[in-house]
């Protein structure tokens, strides 16, 4: 038997904050800054769990204001 939902008025919006800072591409990397921050995004997103483990992940969610 499932539990019943439960619906609130206002919605609670939980927020992951972090920043990377990167200073240097592949040797072999050609493109331009915009490239760049495709390909960083790119990376963060194939490795997040490398970058990140739940207890890290756990500490840094806040509430949104």
């Amino acid at each position: 038997m499932k539990k019943p939902v439960v619906t609130l008025k206002n919605p609670v919006v939980i927020k992951l904050e972090t920043s990377w800072v990167f200073t240097e591409l592949p040797d072999d990397f050609e493109g331009t800054r915009k490239d760049a921050i495709q390909y960083f995004k790119e990376d963060i997103a194939d490795n997040f769990g490398e970058f990140f483990d739940t207890r890290y992940v756990s500490h840094h969610l806040s509430v949104a204001k």
